[in-house]
């Protein structure tokens, strides 16, 4: 595990980007939640920084060609895209954010 962000720093709603070992990772904070994806759509390289959260923070919406990406796995609901979005593991220690190097 490695520590990526101070919890304060995600607010509820928000997506941020951060670099974790030369690969973008995105770091969202559902309220409910932290969760850990690649920062990258697989289908056209489109800065998932730049999604769109669904109302209730379930799903992700790519930016460029409208792929929905459920937050709770990656996984593809709706494409173009064809594959998912890696998630990462995610552990909150004393306010700090860690994720895990390797995916899940």
């Amino acid at each position: 595990m490695k520590k990526i962000a101070n919890l304060s720093d995600i607010k509820v709603g928000k997506i941020q980007s951060f670099d974790f070992d030369g690969e973008e990772v995105i770091i969202i904070n559902t309220g409910d939640e932290i969760i850990a994806l690649s920062g990258i759509c697989p289908h056209a390289d489109a800065p998932m920084v730049e999604g769109l959260l669904n109302q209730k923070k379930t799903t992700i919406e790519c930016p460029w060609h409208n792929s929905i990406f459920d937050l709770t796995s990656g996984d593809i609901l709706e494409g173009p895209s064809y594959e998912g979005l890696t998630k990462f593991d995610v552990e909150i220690r004393d306010e700090e954010i860690f994720i895990g190097l390797n995916p899940l």
